[in-house]
């Protein structure tokens, strides 16, 4: 049987420097890819721009394509 989700890799972007922004105005979803490698190098590259006060990291995520059937 399949499963009626399936892993995505969440790249998160952390604007630290907004001292007086709320938690949702920091963190940013700038892309989602379909492996944990391809997460990685990129978050990797992200963190060498040395942008001040900026992070990236991933996540695992269930991606549902169908929708949860829950309404």
């Amino acid at each position: 049987m399949q499963a009626d989700w399936i892993h995505v890799y969440v790249v998160f972007r952390i604007d630290n420097y907004l001292k007086s922004k709320s938690l949702e105005h920091k963190v940013t979803i700038k892309e989602v890819l379909p492996t944990a490698e391809n997460a990685e190098k990129e978050t990797a590259r992200l963190n060498e721009l040395v942008e001040p006060g900026v992070y990236y990291f991933w996540q695992s995520a269930k991606y549902y394509p169908n929708g949860r059937g829950v309404e």
